[in-house]
């Protein structure tokens, strides 16, 4: 049963005194699937998960594209500021089936994407590294490429000295539960460790963030410590990958965590979704992992996940992810330091389907998020909005 703590229809339509109006959509980008060149003339659908503003106040999104004769490969899409595409790239590992779930710019203003490629009886994280024109300058495995051996990246962050964290779940066909899998590489992609956390029952990552001390903190979801059902969990490791503490947030129903960005009072936020799936769960914690507040947010009737979160320069946090009963809309969440919802603004197209998977705050003080557009067939969409 949904918690009713999202009051809200005055702050909805922004009757609550001092209280900001949801942004207004400055414009939408639809890629087909024609954006990429086809491999062999029978692409079928593309779908963006990640968004990052790019030095130059550009953006860059990845994802999966999809062919209906032969495997899908990831992508990149490099636009300027206005969505108008600068460069695309396709990258294939032996016609295996690869997907982007995160990308970031490098240092050095090209770009590192990290997910998964597919084999035909097992999965290994994919890492490609790209230069800023998009070139690819390399592209590695990471994981066991044993029959029935499955691992995801959801997350990977450059560290101080120009490597990489990358965080996501390793499920071995020996064991009957996944773990979380961090591992840490070089700027060449070379392994220089990695570490499994978990219990005995399913456990994963699904984002990582570099802390000042050169250390990480791992958000996710477990099966195994908690309420019951899964939970959000959270973990602190040092810079060797040695876990300082962990935590766990939740209901007995199923909650997990998606998105963690780091507040400006040096603690955490994380997002996800709580009771069986139906509201978006916003959890705020100290340096320590203690928690300071949490958050439900939706309303009866729809089922709401927060997928992506980020701080604002200026306080509070902007929330991404989708809304929805018989369809699905993308949703934007707009809260205060506290958490306490300031707006919120559902985004649907001419689809069915249409979620959001990623937000990010841009430099001009309005915000970009991508997703999927369902219109017989999966476009990328890229929007930009107006003030936050």
């Amino acid at each position: 049963m949904k918690k009713n703590i999202f009051i809200a229809l005055a702050v909805l339509t922004g009757f609550a005194t001092g209280y900001s109006q949801a942004p207004d959509i400055s414009w939408t980008k639809l890629f087909s699937k024609d954006t990429l060149g086809a491999k062999t003339g029978d692409q079928d659908d593309i779908r963006s998960h990640y968004v990052v503003e790019t030095h130059d106040r550009g953006f860059a999104l990845t994802g999966h594209c999809c062919c209906r004769h032969c495997n899908g490969d990831m992508f990149v899409i490099r636009t300027d500021s206005a969505g108008t595409i600068i460069w695309t790239l396709r990258s294939d590992d032996s016609s295996r089936n690869e997907v982007a779930n995160c990308i970031q710019e490098t240092g050095d203003h090209g770009f590192i994407t990290a997910g998964f490629t597919q084999g035909s009886s097992f999965n290994m994280y994919y890492v490609v590294r790209i230069d800023s024109i998009g070139n690819t300058l390399w592209a590695k495995k990471y994981g066991s490429s044993g029959s029935g051996d499955f691992a995801n990246a959801n997350s990977i962050k450059q560290t101080p000295d120009g490597g990489f964290i990358i965080a996501g779940y390793t499920f071995p066909r020996a064991s009957s539960h996944s773990l979380v899998y961090i591992i840490r590489i070089d700027a060449n992609g070379d392994t220089m460790w990695s570490r499994t956390f978990g219990g005995t029952k399913n456990d994963w990552a699904r984002d990582i963030l570099v802390t000042a001390d050169s250390g990480y903190v791992v958000c996710g979801a477990t099966e195994s410590f908690g309420a019951g059902g899964s939970d959000v969990y959270l973990l602190r490791l040092d810079k060797n990958g040695n876990l300082a503490w962990s935590k766990t947030f939740g209901t007995e129903a199923n909650d997990g965590g998606y998105s963690i960005c780091q507040s400006l009072d040096g603690g955490f936020v994380v997002t996800g979704y709580t009771n069986d799936y139906q509201d978006v769960y916003l959890v705020k914690t100290d340096t320590n992992g203690n928690a300071v507040w949490t958050k439900t947010i939706g309303s009866p009737g729809t089922s709401e996940h927060g997928r992506s979160v980020k701080a604002l320069s200026e306080g509070g946090y902007i929330i991404g992810g989708l809304t929805g009963a018989d369809s699905t809309c993308g949703y934007l969440v707009r809260t205060d330091e506290q958490g306490n919802v300031m707006w919120t603004k559902t985004i649907a197209g001419d689809s069915p389907d249409y979620p959001l998977y990623c937000v990010q705050a841009t430099a001009d003080g309005g915000i970009i998020a991508t997703g999927r557009d369902d219109i017989g067939e999966f476009h990328t969409q890229l929007i930009k909005l107006n003030g936050r």
